[in-house]
């Protein structure tokens, strides 16, 4: 998730400034080159074709990026009503995917052009991120949420990950999200929040473990309605840290409460309070 949130972002940021300046240009072919040569020197993506026009939605096709281990590919990437559509994307880090089958962004009816001169001077403040369905291979973050329930899921199966979708912001190069819950497996319920810092190209999010999961994996009825165990995740995009000492200090106490049921209910940090319904709670 921390590499399909940055490549994804940072690909698709990178892409508006120059975009959102070009004129409605009849040579389709140079303005490819241009466009091409513009994207691969400034992030290492590489397309083979785009349509653009004032008129007409821009689509762009056949996207790709490969650096070491990290490889990216997407069909199709369309700009239509201040809306951005992600088609047909996977994602390779050492040897692991992940792949999802469309990913909208809505940047909110007040985004206007004009305000694109840099990633660091571009304000947006209404935007939602529609992360949908994906399906990730169990690995790096997932994988450590897991393990702290001791979750064992095959380390090279499949899993699909189930957002709900997730107001944010963008200012100074810094996306703020609010508490989004997910869905792993079709069974456990994670949250994240806090912020990426795309200019410093750090992580300062938050990921939580959240009542409802720990209700159903250790079989504790009396926790407080909105009680969610956060984790901090921090560090650069190529080598982040999921903080989890005190998560599993927290668990430890709350499996003391079994055995001697008059046990004090640990105390965890305040966390945003979840947002109601979520998705898979509508089927």
């Amino acid at each position: 998730m921390k590499i399909f949130f940055s490549i994804f972002l940072s690909f698709l940021l990178g892409l508006a400034i120059f975009i959102f300046f070009l004129p409605d240009i009849a040579s389709t072919k140079l303005v490819s080159s241009l466009l091409s040569n513009y994207i691969e020197k400034k992030n290492g993506f590489q397309i083979n074709s785009f349509t653009i026009s004032w008129k007409r939605p821009l689509i762009i096709e056949g996207i790709s990026f490969e650096k070491g281990s990290k490889k990216f590919l997407a069909d199709k990437l369309v700009y239509q009503n201040k809306t951005l559509s992600l088609q047909n994307s996977k994602v390779w880090v050492q040897g692991h995917h992940l792949k999802s089958d469309e990913i909208l962004v809505d940047l909110g009816d007040d985004f206007q052009i004009s305000q694109i001169f840099s990633l660091k001077s571009l304000e947006i403040t209404h935007i939602t991120i529609k992360l949908g369905k994906i399906m990730w291979q169990n690995f790096g973050t997932i994988k450590d949420l897991l393990s702290i329930l001791q979750l064992k899921i095959r380390i090279d199966a499949d899993i699909p990950l189930w957002f709900q979708d997730t107001p944010a912001n963008l200012k100074g190069g810094i996306l703020t999200i609010e508490r989004t819950e997910f869905l792993v497996d079709n069974s456990y319920e994670f949250a994240l929040w806090d912020k990426i810092d795309f200019d410093a190209k750090e992580f300062y999010l938050t990921f939580g473990i959240p009542r409802s999961t720990i209700q159903n994996v250790l079989d504790i009825r009396s926790l407080p309605k909105n009680y969610t165990i956060p984790m901090k995740f921090d560090g650069p995009f190529n080598n982040p840290t999921l903080h989890k000492s005190k998560a599993l200090k927290t668990i430890g106490a709350l499996l003391l409460l079994k055995q001697l049921p008059l046990s004090p209910i640990p105390s965890v940090a305040e966390s945003p309070a979840p947002r109601r319904p979520f998705p898979w709670e509508k089927r």
